[in-house]
């Protein structure tokens, strides 16, 4: 599936802006883990050997862990909800641009296969049919400007235009031409020399 370069840039950008919400969780974690890893020292001194003949509880330090984590943790939470909240945003949004592109591009192939299968119809009934009427003086000065408005991929991008693509600038001779003589004419045409 090719995509238009806007559309690559957009999607670029949303994806660049998702691995940035990203990075900020990603570093609030670091954070909080820091801040743990400081605090287990003075976690771990508060039973200091066997008193009265009883060995330290286990479960009193992770209690204690447990409890700063959780202090540790609250304190960034607003901030912790806020990031979450955006990257489901970005995220659903990222899906949806790519949904919609996958669609717009599986109805192009749609389109592109029916146009192949009706010229590949016209080309046997094209041995009965009439030739295709002469271009005018007009037609050939409006499809000369447009490939030197375009360059070495005019005709290219011409054939976009007709399949409903940006840009929108083929005015209405050429789309005349394309009505009456269609793309695959368009693939073998040459310009005249000027």
């Amino acid at each position: 599936m090719t995509r238009s370069p806007e559309r690559q840039a957009l999607l670029f950008r949303m994806e660049e802006a998702r691995r940035q919400t990203q990075r900020q969780l990603d570093m609030i974690d670091r954070q909080i883990t820091a801040k743990m890893t400081a605090l287990i020292p003075s976690l771990g001194r508060r039973r200091s050997g066997y008193r009265r003949g009883k060995p330290p509880v286990p479960e009193a330090f992770l209690a204690r862990y447990r409890s700063s984590l959780a202090a540790i943790t609250a304190e960034r939470q607003p901030e912790i909800d806020a990031l979450s909240r955006k990257l489901a945003r970005q995220e659903a949004a990222i899906a949806a641009f790519q949904a919609r592109q996958e669609f717009s591009a599986s109805v192009r192939a749609r389109n592109e296969d029916a146009v192949i299968t009706v010229v590949r119809g016209a080309r046997h009934e094209a041995l009965d049919a009439e030739p295709l009427p002469p271009l005018t003086e007009e037609e050939v000065n409006a499809l000369q400007d447009y490939a030197a408005r375009h360059g070495r991929s005019w005709k290219r991008i011409l054939n976009n235009a007709w399949m409903g693509e940006a840009p929108h600038d083929d005015g209405g001779i050429l789309r005349r031409l394309r009505n009456t003589h269609g793309p695959t004419w368009l693939d073998r045409y040459r310009l005249p020399k000027r």
